[in-house]
């Protein structure tokens, strides 16, 4: 290679980041037979992915019927609120800088939109705990006495989520399947380790399974950006370059906008049913409702979210219309048969199964399963599509997609609680109402794609490179190694 066509040290650095051989298989300008996904390549990286999270996820369901001994349903029950405080909250920490990144044309404009979606992080987390210790003594009434130490560990757990996301969002757009596949098999692992080791050794109280959440999250995160960041990368985070973090925060400015509100709205479908029961019916109702959707979530993290992290990785790559499209479908009849159907056969079982597994204390926990296992269903079948909007800049279509279904669980909530209906009937009406509205939302994104395709070929990105031929930069990479 010539001095004139050598790319930069930035990018030579490119193949041990973002596996550019792996984008070179993908697509290539030159030929066209190259220019469809290969399903081949696809199954080898989701099954690497899909197995570890597979282990670490059954560690929990494996050590369930201990845990269910251990901690009581009002154990459980605090800790789902603290969950879903969390959960909710930590988009809002990192205003979803972090979904930027998937539209970013370079690794060095994922840096700094790396560097953008951390310091948010920072400033929202240190800003959400001053406000906490603000309204401390209005906020204590509303919690039990036993509760009222989870106040202090919000700030922290707010932080650590949003930091899982920006982590998370940076292994997937460099395509770190592996990295983070280990990522996911140690978080889950280390979380029920030390939760069954507290429970042995210290006490069997809420606190205890909060904290190993809080640890289990550091070890996440820390792992991730110890396999994947670069001195370069970290020069970003230089007070000297804030400026520039200020300038892109402006330019991505629809994400906190349209994408924060969005998932914010996804969040709500999982995460506010434990919050508004437990107000309805006590927390115990909250802890039973917390490990039913924990079941039925375990295969969308072991397999839906693996697709959709490889299917996003790689099509903010390669948009191509002829290639995009017959890989989606791939994604989601592969993601029917091995996820959805079989959420919704254990969801038929799970009364049966629960009381004999769990203990009689827990035998209400099968119908919340079987209830849980529609919205299951339905969130598998969008999960690997949520961040297609990001990658074609449609976040105003996701928050339409993402708000209804959210709404219809707050209203359906709302109205069990005032016509005074058992738990398990309000749940039914929830469930039911949110995976029709998923379901339509999902048709609705899939009905866009090629339109959104199209647009993105013929819209130069702000930064002059065209976005359907973000593969060119994988190109180079390579041209530099021969």
């Amino acid at each position: 290679m010539s001095p004139s066509r050598r790319p930069p040290a930035s990018t030579l650095s490119l193949r041990s980041f973002f596996g550019a051989r792996a984008a070179q298989g993908l697509g290539s300008r030159s030929d066209p037979s190259s220019r469809r996904f290969e399903l081949g390549s696809f199954a080898r990286r989701a099954i690497s992915l899909s197995a570890l999270t597979a282990l670490g996820q059954a560690s929990f369901v494996i050590a369930l019927p201990l845990l269910s001994r251990l901690y009581t349903p009002a154990d459980f029950g605090v800790f789902t609120i603290y969950l879903s405080i969390v959960n909710i909250g930590g988009p809002i920490i990192g205003l979803k800088f972090e979904s930027a990144m998937f539209a970013a044309e370079s690794k060095h404009d994922a840096s700094i939109v790396l560097a953008l979606s951390a310091l948010t992080t920072v400033v929202m987390s240190s800003i959400a705990g001053v406000l906490l210790w603000a309204f401390m003594p209005h906020l204590v009434g509303m919690l039990s006495p036993a509760a009222r130490w989870m106040l202090w560990c919000l700030p922290f757990g707010l932080f650590l989520a949003g930091l899982w996301s920006v982590s998370s969002a940076w292994a997937i757009k460099g395509e770190a399947t592996l990295t983070l596949g280990a990522a996911r098999f140690v978080q889950p692992v280390a979380m029920t380790a030390l939760q069954l080791v507290g429970g042995f050794v210290l006490a069997t109280d809420a606190a205890v399974l909060v904290g190993a959440h809080l640890l289990s999250h550091v070890v996440y995160s820390s792992f991730i950006f110890s396999r994947t960041l670069t001195r370069e990368d970290l020069s970003q985070f230089s007070p000297a370059r804030w400026l520039l973090l200020l300038k892109h925060a402006y330019s991505h400015r629809g994400f906190p906008l349209f994408v924060l509100p969005a998932q914010i709205s996804y969040l709500s479908v999982s995460n506010l049913p434990p919050l508004l029961l437990s107000l309805l019916y006590g927390p115990e109702i909250a802890g039973h409702c917390g490990v039913a959707y924990r079941l039925v979530a375990a295969p969308v993290s072991i397999a839906s979210l693996a697709f959709g992290a490889i299917f996003t990785g790689v099509v903010s790559r390669n948009r191509d219309h002829e290639a995009v499209i017959p890989f989606a479908r791939k994604v989601f009849l592969t993601n029917l048969l091995l996820v959805s159907l079989p959420i919704l056969l254990f969801g038929a079982l799970a009364p049966t199964l629960a009381p004999r597994i769990l203990g009689s204390h827990w035998a209400i926990t099968g119908q919340f399963v079987a209830a849980f296992a529609l919205i299951g269903a339905a969130q598998s079948l969008s999960a690997p599509f949520v961040e297609t909007t990001s990658i074609f800049r449609s976040q105003g279509l996701r928050l339409g997609i993402e708000f209804v279904p959210a709404a219809l669980v707050v209203t359906s909530i709302l109205l069990g609680g005032a016509l005074e209906w058992h738990p398990i009937n309000t749940v039914w009406l929830l469930t039911i109402s949110s995976a029709v509205a998923s379901t339509v939302g999902l048709a609705l994104l899939s009905h866009r794609l090629p339109a959104m395709i199209r647009r993105a070929a013929q819209v130069p990105s702000a930064d002059g490179v065209n976005p359907a031929e973000p593969c060119r930069y994988a190109e180079r990479s390579d041209e530099s190694a021969d």
